[in-house]
């Protein structure tokens, strides 16, 4: 992948209307992220989005994973219930 290309996560990007994501999804999604060194951290403030150590907003991690804002949104109230990163990172 070049930098600044599209992340293609799921088979079609075709489509007129987007998905809804299924919740199986989500931890391969988490780990993909992880591993192109995007991270979700949760803060007082809510998710703060982090490329390597600088943060990036949450328009720039929709279009650079192609999600709408219903797509990012579940996504997003899935890590406040998991918080997939941490323990992700925990485990190496």
């Amino acid at each position: 992948m070049k930098a600044g290309e599209k992340v293609k996560w799921r088979k079609s990007f075709k489509m007129l209307v987007t998905r809804t994501i299924p919740s199986e999804e989500y931890p391969i999604i988490a780990r993909n992220m992880l591993n192109d060194g995007l991270l979700a951290l949760l803060t007082s403030e809510g998710i703060q989005w982090y490329a390597g150590r600088y943060p990036v907003t949450k328009s720039c991690v929709r279009e650079i994973w192609s999600l709408s804002r219903a797509q990012l949104s579940s996504f997003e109230r899935w890590v406040y219930r998991s918080d997939p990163f941490m323990v992700m990172l925990e485990e190496e």
